[in-house]
């Protein structure tokens, strides 16, 4: 756990407080394309350019959630940036 408050680099991340969950991802404000093709159910869930929030577990929209990670985080890499 980081406590609030605290600098932190990552690539992709979720602040976990009641009652919502919010995660960014970074990689879109560098690749907009990763978010081409991504379902309407997350779309729905976007705040924002790059952020997702969630009020109750959705198995499915995680699963997708965490193939979109991957893809930032490859293309991250490719970039040099991690």
């Amino acid at each position: 756990m980081v406590p609030h408050g605290s600098r932190l680099r990552c690539e992709s991340g979720f602040l976990c407080r009641l009652p919502a969950k919010r995660g960014c991802l970074f990689p879109v404000y560098a690749r907009p394309g990763l978010l081409d093709g991504i379902s309407d159910g997350l779309r729905k869930r976007m705040q924002g350019k790059a952020c997702f929030n969630f009020t109750a577990p959705d198995p499915k929209l995680f699963k997708e959630l965490a193939a979109l990670t991957a893809k930032g985080l490859k293309a991250f890499r490719e970039a040099g940036y991690v």
